[in-house]
């Protein structure tokens, strides 16, 4: 067979698989349609039905990873209620900057080791209502996607279950986040989840602030 044939061979091959998708595309167009997941932001009318359907698949893949990683935060929340020990800590802004207390806390991140400028061990009284609060802001949404980017930690929080650190976070009232690691986040890697009410949260750590 000549190379020529071969190419033809291919081409055609290539027009026919593209046909017989488009149309089991038409066919079952009822059928997408109620399924499409399109963006309403940007128009998608000269889009084939193809190359809508793979636009959809992808915008399902990405909510159905959302969903999933929303449903471990509020089992996270569950846990959070078994913490016998959290530890609330104040940072630096600096990275070269020195600790007084000669440790440091990393924004995971941002891979940034930032000194901590001072530590409060957490009351019983306290320790209760930071629980709740946080465990309320774990099983939030997380509809802005993560907050904005550029994390300004506000306070450091790290909590312990039977003397064994359970979870640590950064957490931001101007960014509105807080950082945490996934399962299908790399190893060493964490991403930002947008913080939609954290009033409660700030109430406390302002008033541990004041009195330490």
């Amino acid at each position: 067979m000549t190379m020529t044939k071969k190419c033809l061979i291919v081409v055609v091959t290539s027009v026919l698989c593209n046909l017989l998708i488009y149309w089991m595309l038409v066919t079952h167009k009822e059928a997408l349609n109620e399924s499409l997941d399109l963006p309403t932001d940007v128009d998608t009318s000269s889009l084939s039905p193809l190359r809508k359907a793979v636009l959809s698949a992808n915008r399902h893949y990405s909510a159905d990873i959302q969903n999933a990683r929303w449903l471990l935060r509020k089992r996270m929340a569950k846990l959070i209620l078994l913490v016998d020990r959290i530890e609330v800590l104040s940072l630096g802004s600096d990275e070269l900057g020195k600790s007084e207390i000669g440790r440091k806390f990393e924004i995971e991140p941002y891979k940034l080791s930032l000194p901590v400028i001072n530590a409060i061990e957490v009351g019983p009284n306290d320790l209760q209502a930071i629980k709740l609060a946080f465990a309320e802001i774990l099983k939030e949404q997380d509809l802005s996607r993560g907050g904005a980017w550029d994390h300004r930690s506000n306070a450091a929080l790290c909590f312990y279950i039977d003397g064994i650190e359970f979870y640590k976070t950064s957490v931001s009232w101007e960014t509105n986040n807080y950082f945490m690691a996934y399962p299908d986040d790399g190893p060493g890697e964490s991403s930002w989840v947008g913080i939609e009410s954290s009033q409660e949260l700030r109430k406390i750590i302002s008033s541990l602030n004041k009195n330490k």
